[in-house]
């Protein structure tokens, strides 16, 4: 659904969920838009080397989150208005009735770095999205639907803001 919505292209992007022992988390290089049961591996105490090359950063999620599940996505308009924003307040009223501020992250090393994994999880625990300047979503729900819609509010509200200043600059 994250590559149908334009959220993702086929090759970007995972999800998680959490089990009993651990968590489930897609493949490294896979494609993402027809998942089957073996595009998923089980990570416990360490990371196996055929994982997303972001479960660290799902793994120190889960330490830190009661969250049932993890999505980290690619969605255009939220990675645009990261370029200049430190926080992203929603114009609209579903936006601001979800996420009524979603902190944007500025990192030196956004991809599956241990910094990474510190501040988004840390971010997390009081949020249920964050941005990483230039590179994308990272959320958390109850469960894969939860954390679904809230990369979809994100990315609805994020295409509102930046309609409206298209607007705006043609005033």
């Amino acid at each position: 659904m994250l590559v149908g919505y334009g959220l993702n292209n086929p090759f970007s992007g995972n999800i998680s969920w959490r089990a009993r022992e651990g968590f489930w988390i897609t493949r490294t290089g896979i494609m993402k838009d027809n998942l089957k049961r073996k595009d998923f591996i089980h990570c416990k105490s360490h990371v196996p080397p055929r994982a997303s090359v972001e479960a660290s950063v799902h793994g120190a999620i889960y330490e830190k989150t009661d969250a049932g599940a993890v999505i980290h996505a690619h969605p255009p308009h939220a990675i645009v208005l990261s370029l200049d924003a430190e926080t992203i307040i929603p114009h609209d009223v579903e936006g601001t009735h979800f996420l009524p501020k979603t902190p944007v992250l500025i990192l030196s090393n956004p991809i599956g770095s241990d910094e990474s994994a510190l501040k988004v999880s840390q971010t997390l625990v009081d949020y249920p999205c964050a941005v990483i300047r230039g590179h994308g979503i990272f959320a958390r729900g109850v469960d894969l639907r939860k954390a679904f819609m809230f990369v979809c509010v994100l990315e609805s509200t994020c295409r509102i803001i930046l309609l409206r200043r298209l607007y705006e600059s043609r005033l």
